[in-house]
């Protein structure tokens, strides 16, 4: 029988209002699909999915690098003041990891990848640590795509490593490791989006949520990233203050034991499985089945806190079998002592001895002298990893 159909949709919260925008940090606009894709049409795909930053990431297709052309550092022309497009880029080495560069204000980093066989880049070397260093000079920020790379903990030791994306709940455990050891390295997400292929990943399916403000700004909204205001989801809205004080923020305590009080609020299209507060990556406080937690955190030690949200699968078809958001840590300084582990730092330590032993036994290095430039470049993060770590016992 026609007829008509109203239906009234409830929005669950609104984020940008609050200062929260989210953003995007892994697509690929143009990538081998059979359509072509334009930054007005990118920008209309975020419309859809009501994504408000967009990091278009510039990189090589086999021996081609889609979109080159777009690249300005700036903003491209199609952005609004809440919808900004920005081309930047991702680096692919098949060894040491792939890598993500944000906030290019100069130039791509050419070559585009080191390693590839039958290429004249065929080496290894250089490591991601120059690239990364070029990047930083010229105020990108750089991280490592999909994870933590192989080669991210000698980043870490080196200050050289922005952040690294976690797309699912196991993606955070390096970055809380790294907490454990006062990196205060930072959570990217973004979906790998292909979308001029005519079946693709959703743009927007993994994001990172930024606290910066009533206004959108580029710089500022990377700024903020780096800072740690901001928490990674691919479903879950999730607000978290301890002591007044929000992801990115920090407590500074005298000696002594002291109480501080977590209030976690979730906002989530399908039924919260827990809420979980983690001190040093311990779990210290729980709530099953409720979008509220408020509860009293006990400390005595200098450290940090942060949440993690899981919810019930229900959507058809998400890519993510688990419904999760995790914020960024408040930091928890007493007694002005840094945050140091000796078991985290030796866990990075035997990571970094893994690589290396992998990396020279590889045949594709055009001379020894790249080999003894990259054990030396190990050599000096394991030395510095190792005094982190001695600083925890003293």
């Amino acid at each position: 029988v026609p007829g008509t159909l109203t239906v009234t949709l409830q929005r669950l919260t609104n984020m940008a209002a609050q200062g929260w925008w989210d953003g995007d940090n892994h697509f690929h606009m143009n990538y081998a699909g059979v359509y072509f894709n334009t930054p007005q049409r990118l920008l209309e795909q975020a419309e859809a999915e009501d994504i408000h930053v967009l990091n278009n990431l510039i990189c090589n297709k086999e021996q081609r690098i889609p979109d080159v052309a777009h690249f300005r550092g700036a903003p491209d022309p199609v952005s609004t003041a809440t919808r900004i497009l920005y081309h930047n880029q991702e680096y692919h080495p098949p060894f040491w990891g792939h890598s993500t560069f944000l906030n290019l204000k100069q130039h791509l980093v050419i070559p585009d990848y080191v390693g590839y066989r039958n290429t004249v880049v065929a080496s290894l070397f250089p490591s991601n640590t120059t690239p990364f260093q070029v990047t930083r000079a010229q105020g990108g920020l750089a991280g490592y795509a999909h994870g933590a790379g192989p080669h991210f903990p000698v980043d870490l030791a080196l200050d050289n490593v922005d952040f690294a994306e976690a797309n699912t709940a196991a993606g955070m455990e390096p970055l809380y490791r790294a907490w454990n050891c006062g990196y205060r390295v930072v959570a990217s997400a973004g979906e790998d989006a292909f979308p001029n292929f005519y079946r693709s990943y959703i743009l927007g399916t993994n994001r990172v949520y930024v606290k910066t403000g009533t206004k959108l700004d580029y710089d500022r909204w990377h700024a903020d990233f780096r800072a740690g205001r901001s928490f990674v989801t691919n479903g879950p809205l999730v607000l978290f203050r301890l002591n007044g004080q929000e992801p990115g923020g920090e407590i500074k305590l005298g000696a002594g034991r002291h109480t501080l009080q977590a209030v976690v609020e979730v906002h989530s299209i399908t039924p919260v499985e827990s809420i979980e507060v983690l001190h040093n990556g311990k779990v210290v406080a729980t709530r099953k089945g409720e979008s509220r937690l408020a509860q009293e955190i006990p400390v005595d030690a200098s450290g940090w806190l942060a949440v993690r949200v899981t919810a019930r699968y229900g959507r058809h078809p998400l890519r993510a079998p688990q419904p999760f958001a995790a914020t960024m840590p408040v930091w928890v300084t007493v007694d002005g002592k840094p945050v140091r582990s000796k078991p985290d730092a030796e866990y990075f330590v035997q990571w970094m001895d893994r690589t290396l032993e992998r990396a020279l036994a590889q045949t594709a290095w055009n001379n020894d002298q790249e080999r003894q430039e990259i054990r030396k470049l190990y050599g000096e993060a394991r030395s510095r990893m190792m005094a982190r770590g001695a600083e925890a016992t003293r």
